[in-house]
């Protein structure tokens, strides 16, 4: 085939078109993936604390091994701890 035909360029911005489609939709897929939790899904926490127990945390190990009195000190109800340890379990 022949480079200079317009059926050849046209098939080459459709293959770069296809390209392009697929390494955004895999982005967008992988950055979405990224940032979830499991403490996205727990009733009764939000951003901020969220934020809490990730600095008062290092991990969600630590959150699930966390007494109910570790996480009452900082500031969590018992209805969202109990929330916390059935949703992490």
């Amino acid at each position: 085939m022949d480079k200079k035909s317009p059926l050849y360029q046209f098939l080459g911005q459709l293959s770069e078109e296809v390209h392009r489609f697929t390494i955004t939709f895999h982005q967008k897929t992988k950055n979405r993936k990224d940032y979830t939790s499991v403490l996205d899904n727990i009733p009764g926490l939000g951003p901020t604390r969220k934020k809490k127990l990730l600095a008062s945390f290092k991990s969600i190990d630590d959150i699930k091994n966390a007494s109910t009195e570790d996480l009452r000190s900082i500031g969590l109800p018992d209805k969202v701890i109990k929330s916390i340890k059935e949703g992490i379990s």
